[in-house]
């Protein structure tokens, strides 16, 4: 399974990019139309990938700006030798169906935008928040309004949920791609303070980590917190075994430290889930599933996937 989901990332975030950044580069295009249309198909994927990829994480932040370049290079080489010499519509039916190919793949490809934008919305209500970690540079995995964004929006209770992972100096959330071995995962371990200052509705802290990609689909929040303040309740999910240092009941102060960032239910690898359902929630269930999701602002920022959070 864990070769599948690499091999798949790969194929999606690299080979297909890389095949058509050549194609833009090297066309053989016998019009200028075909080409246009087969450098905006390029450019169509390079900007979901960019902007929706939820697998830039695993191979560094930067490999996007890289594919980027590339292309640029591609346009400017077949742009100095070649599309000068091509004539702006094809001269054979061959063509002319060539060219309706290509314009409907690049008109299929952009109707993917629409969501891409309602992915940026902001919630009507939402619960104004301090980012809960400090120190370093951290990497929304998933997070937004839409579900081509985020794989949480379909659930009502967890809507606008971030799942969020910590980059190291090279871009990566990790040393390697998927190691098993939970030191090597940048967030692994780093301390979790209180968003909002309230009061602790639940705390379990008994859960075990478990090694990457196993985990635990019966108790999905693992080890975790929730707060109730501002109207809202928070979670904090997949905390380490043994870390928490708050307890149900217990009033606390804005910043002040909850645990530790751990891999404890349902979860491939250590990261941290957050998100806020409306009133004050205490049942799993509902705060999961059936609760009403509310959105999430950090010093005023709407977090959506693939962008990064700086804390000095």
């Amino acid at each position: 399974m864990k070769a599948i989901v690499l091999i798949v990332a790969v194929v999606a975030h690299f080979v297909v990019p890389l095949f058509l950044i050549a194609w833009t580069g090297f066309s053989r295009a016998k019009s200028r139309a075909y080409w246009l249309c087969v450098a905006a198909i390029t450019a169509l994927v390079l900007l979901l990938m960019h902007v929706a990829g939820a697998g830039w994480s695993l191979f560094g932040f930067y490999w996007p700006f890289v594919l980027w370049a590339l292309f640029v290079l591609g346009i400017g080489r077949f742009s100095s030798r070649t599309l000068g010499e091509l004539p702006w519509w094809p001269t054979t039916v061959g063509g002319w169906i060539g060219v309706a190919v290509v314009f409907s793949v690049a008109i299929f490809m952009g109707t993917s935008l629409p969501a891409l934008y309602e992915a940026r919305v902001v919630p009507d209500e939402v619960v104004e928040l301090r980012w809960p970690m400090r120190g370093g540079t951290y990497f929304v995995g998933h997070g937004g309004s839409h579900e081509v964004m985020n794989h949480h929006f379909p659930h009502s209770g967890q809507r606008y949920a971030l799942d969020v992972v910590k980059l190291n100096s090279f871009g990566s959330r990790a040393r390697g791609l998927m190691p098993e071995d939970l030191e090597a995962y940048e967030i692994w371990g780093e301390p979790v303070y209180a968003p909002c200052a309230g009061q602790v509705a639940t705390a379990v802290g008994d859960q075990p980590d478990f090694t990457p990609p196993e985990r635990d689909p019966e108790f999905p929040p693992g080890n975790h917190v929730t707060l109730f303040c501002d109207g809202a309740t928070v979670l904090l999910a997949h905390l380490r075994e043994g870390s928490l240092e708050v307890e149900a009941g217990q009033e606390v102060s804005l910043g002040q430290k909850l645990g530790e960032i751990g891999n404890s239910g349902n979860t491939t690898e250590p990261h941290l889930h957050i998100h806020a359902v409306r009133g004050e929630v205490t049942d799993l269930e509902e705060l999961l599933s059936t609760g009403e999701g509310i959105g999430m602002l950090f010093e005023g920022r709407y977090l959506l996937r693939n962008q990064r959070v700086s804390i000095r």
